[in-house]
């Protein structure tokens, strides 16, 4: 599971790499980049529920923002 095992984790960079990509590049808006990245990190882990995936998702995008 990503979670032990981080640096082996491929959902995650595919995950963060299609936001990142679609934000910076492509200037997708916010929403719809991270609706991509929840569709990838699901794809890799389809028993994860939707609720699941987007708390996840967005912990990776926030990870080291201090609000």
């Amino acid at each position: 599971m990503c979670d032990t095992l981080p640096k082996d984790c491929k959902c995650r960079a595919a995950a963060l790499n299609a936001y990142n990509d679609l934000r910076e590049n492509h200037e997708v808006p916010e929403a719809f980049a991270f609706e991509a990245a929840c569709i990838i990190y699901q794809h890799h882990h389809p028993e994860e529920n939707k609720l699941s995936a987007r708390m996840k998702v967005e912990s990776w995008i926030h990870a080291g923002h201090l609000h």
